[in-house]
């Protein structure tokens, strides 16, 4: 999914517009090889009952980067507590189509991808854990992040 307005959230976010979340700097993600490295990070916006997680994969190079994957599945994200144990996983009660599939990230082009987590009532300490789940370019970022 493609969210243009997921850009200026990041923005809002890595520029400090939210002080209660924290953000990795962009990381270089690739496979071994001669496959092109990819740019990424994770935003993180909290909320008085939500939080909003944004995985923003960018193609800095000047061709073409085809993702392959082997479902219909494109991302995962979850929330862990700072001690490592999962307490929320997007994807745990979906069901994916199982069949190949590709996106193509354009030169100079970015896929976001986002999900929101009612934490209900809890509060601390989380990581926030961003996956793209491609075959050919495993992508993970971390966040860490304060509740409320």
């Amino acid at each position: 999914m493609k969210l243009g307005a997921a850009v200026g959230l990041i923005c809002v976010v890595a520029c400090g517009g939210n002080r209660n979340a924290d953000v990795d700097p962009p990381d270089v993600a690739g496979s071994a090889g001669d496959m092109p490295a990819l740019a990424s990070s994770v935003g993180v916006e909290v909320a008085s009952d939500s939080v909003r997680m944004v995985l923003h994969v960018t193609n800095p190079t000047n061709q073409p980067v085809v993702l392959e994957f082997s479902s219909g599945q494109r991302y995962d994200f979850a929330v862990r507590t700072a001690a490592g144990v999962d307490v929320w996983r997007w994807s745990a009660d979906k069901s994916f189509m199982q069949a190949l599939g590709s996106e193509t990230i354009p030169p100079g082009g970015t896929l976001d991808y986002s999900e929101v987590w009612l934490p209900g009532d809890r509060t601390g300490s989380f990581v926030a854990v961003a996956e793209l789940t491609s075959l050919n370019h495993r992508v993970r970022e971390q966040a860490a992040f304060q509740f409320p």
